[in-house]
């Protein structure tokens, strides 16, 4: 029998980084609501539920983006891995919140659709390098 002399890499779990990415993901969009959820409380129950409507449409759109940030977690610290992923999320998520189409407002077009997409790409890059930076800073204190 040979024996292998490579050394073993670290087995990834794949299911706990996409875990801490929705978590994190979830928490911060939760902490985000948690003055609207008050207001809307205090204004009567037509407010409550436009509210919790809006709520659980950011929360499944956190919940996606936090399965994506869990699944680039090994590259979030590496070179531009955070603001790539930042901008991924950004250009999906503006595009989202200025295009989608309702019974009042339908499609605004192409153009909107890249303009939206051009600004939240640049957002979410800037996020993600901040994100980036402020691990890095974290681990060097550390």
């Amino acid at each position: 029998m040979t024996e292998s002399r490579t050394p073993k890499q670290p087995t990834r779990d794949v299911g706990a980084d996409i875990r801490w990415g929705v978590q994190a993901t979830l928490v911060t969009t939760g902490i985000a609501f948690v003055p609207a959820l008050l207001v809307a409380t205090l204004s009567g129950t037509a407010a409550i539920r436009f509210v919790v409507a809006i709520l659980v449409a950011y929360l499944l759109f956190a919940a996606v983006a936090g399965v994506l940030i869990g699944l680039s977690r090994p590259v979030l610290g590496r070179g531009v891995g955070a603001a790539s992923v930042g901008a991924i999320i950004g250009s999906v998520g503006f595009v989202v919140l200025v295009c989608l189409p309702r019974p009042d407002h339908p499609f605004p077009g192409a153009e909107v659709a890249g303009v939206s997409a051009a600004l939240g790409a640049v957002v979410g890059a800037f996020c993600g390098a901040l994100f980036r930076r402020q691990m890095m800073s974290r681990d060097r204190g550390a």
